[in-house]
């Protein structure tokens, strides 16, 4: 199965908390049950930093991740 999630903060932004942690996670887990998942996020890593994958596609533990530019 194809799956899309889309949330606004994504691994590695762990100082957002919950949110990318629980979407890392289950989304871990269905790739490890064999479905298909991406991730559409933004390149927010804190309230400082940004993602050096911005505007780019790009796999972690075997989830594609799309990673946006957040406009301020």
């Amino acid at each position: 199965m194809k799956i899309l999630q889309v949330v606004p903060y994504f691994y590695p932004a762990w100082a957002y908390g919950g949110i990318p942690r629980v979407v890392y996670e289950l989304s871990r887990e269905m790739v490890r049950k064999g479905h298909d998942v991406t991730v559409y996020t933004t390149d927010v890593l804190d309230q400082d930093k940004r993602c050096d994958q911005s505007g780019r596609e790009t796999k972690v533990d075997g989830i594609t991740v799309r990673y946006f530019q957040k406009h301020q």
